[in-house]
């Protein structure tokens, strides 16, 4: 009982561990996809982007870091606000007729591929989020860049802006 009542305790301090990496990772850096706004970076292209020395330095996820050089930046007194927006995008999808008819008949029969037919003639709402982060440099031009398909990104860039945001505060 002693033990397993350990195990515990490590598992739950491993995953508030993990967590709390992937929050202080959020604070000071994001890994976002480029859309418009900054001559200096490439359309489409995935970028770092990283709170140091008073700039935000963008590191091209193909492209690296060439010492050479260097790689774009804008510096944070440059910057005047930032917004995360969120745009929901739906979708109606057609479900299979076909394919539930005959789901529907191998489990009843001739109704269940009647029954199963006409359950596939509604269609499903599909829901996709997409986060966009903005920045408005003094020029009031507005740098956009999307968030990837990756697992907890809301909450890193949350945890980046606002960091950011404290910076341009001061």
């Amino acid at each position: 009982m002693e033990v397993l009542l350990f195990l515990a305790l490590i598992v739950i301090a491993v995953v508030c561990f993990s967590i709390g990496i992937k929050t202080f990772k959020g604070k000071n850096g994001v890994r976002l996809q480029y859309i418009q706004g900054y001559n200096e970076l490439k359309e489409n292209e995935k970028y770092s982007l990283m709170i140091n020395k008073g700039n935000i330095n963008f590191v091209s996820f193909t492209e690296g870091f060439n010492k050479d050089v260097g790689f774009p930046k804008i510096a944070i007194k440059n910057i005047k606000s930032t917004d995360i927006h969120m745009e929901i995008k739906q979708t109606e999808e057609n479900k299979s007729v076909v394919g539930r008819a005959v789901v529907g008949g191998l489990i009843l029969g001739p109704i269940g591929a009647v029954v199963g037919g006409i359950s596939g003639l509604q269609k499903t709402l599909k829901e996709e989020k997409e986060l966009y982060f903005i920045i408005k440099d003094k020029n009031d031009e507005d740098i956009v860049f999307k968030t990837l398909d990756e697992k907890g990104q809301g909450l890193v860039l949350q945890g980046f802006e606002n960091n950011l945001k404290a910076m341009l505060q001061n």
